[in-house]
């Protein structure tokens, strides 16, 4: 049994696990009880997610006993060394803020008796990061996580107080891979050379339970002109979008129904992945 929890992450369940009531609760810190600046626009919340039975539900404290796993989880951070703006729809956007509010989450995390793993779920930085300052600006959030590290560290399962990431476009607007990896502390999580510069894995918290952390951009224009990936994606957008005058790659606007995701900020999964994802999948149905 697995279930998508969030964007490149998997949740599988294994053993006899895979065909009885499970959940895996995540704690977080809920909207309302945050002030509207940190609800809105560039507000980082780590959420409640409990999934029983295949299902996902929102909501739940993440203190249930009977959790096989209990995970701190945040996605889009997207902080910015810029002032404050708003989105393409007018969404406000406190970019320096986002700072204050991944400390909010991770405050909650090592609060928290049973949370001793998290996981960001991409775009920790947003795109309009300079790029001069885009290492330091992702020092600086990676910092926010330090107490996480300092309170839940030292386990001996090796995951006790870390922060896995996914990979999220606006990770890679600024940053090449290979500074993006290093900084975030996941050299051992991505893959061998024939995938270098990949960031997709996969990592156990607790018997029973596996999460599969996939890298979306994988086949992506991530990877630059002249490149496998990059031309690979090309093609694709190329042959799903058609020829249309003045056609904007970054627009669905032209595009109906499910066309709609045939953008150039999406991106794909490769063909190693998909082999991985499988494989992992088929041993969790086998191995009741």
């Amino acid at each position: 049994m697995s279930c998508q929890l969030a964007a490149g992450v998997v949740l599988a369940a294994t053993g006899a696990a895979a065909f009885s009531p499970w959940h895996v609760c995540a704690a977080g810190v809920r909207a309302r009880q945050l002030p509207r600046r940190e609800r809105m626009g560039m507000a980082p919340l780590s959420l409640s997610v409990r999934v029983r039975g295949g299902g996902v539900d929102g909501g739940g404290d993440g203190r249930n006993e009977d959790a096989l796993a209990s995970l701190g989880i945040i996605s889009d951070i997207q902080y910015a060394d810029v002032d404050d703006g708003a989105s393409h729809g007018g969404t406000p956007r406190y970019y320096r803020h986002a700072r204050e509010a991944t400390r909010t989450a991770v405050a909650a995390w090592c609060k928290h008796p049973r949370v001793n793993l998290a996981i960001h779920c991409g775009d920790i930085l947003d795109g309009k990061q300079p790029r001069a300052a885009a290492s330091d600006a992702l020092r600086d959030i990676q910092r926010c996580f330090e107490p996480f590290a300092a309170a839940k560290g030292g386990g001996p399962d090796g995951l006790s107080g870390r922060v896995l990431h996914v990979v999220g476009n606006h990770c890679l607007y600024n940053l090449d891979r290979a500074t993006l990896i290093s900084t975030l502390g996941m050299e051992a999580e991505a893959p061998l050379e024939e995938e270098e510069g990949c960031l997709y894995y996969t990592v156990s918290p607790a018997p029973g339970v596996r999460l599969i952390v996939l890298d979306g951009y994988d086949i992506s224009f991530a990877w630059p002109p002249g490149t496998a990936r990059g031309d690979k994606a090309r093609a694709m957008l190329a042959e799903a979008r058609g020829v249309m005058a003045g056609d904007n790659v970054n627009s669905p606007a032209r595009l109906a129904g499910l066309s709609k995701r045939w953008v150039a900020f999406n991106g794909a999964v490769g063909p190693q992945q998909e082999l991985i994802l499988k494989s992992i999948c088929l041993i969790s149905l086998v191995s009741v």
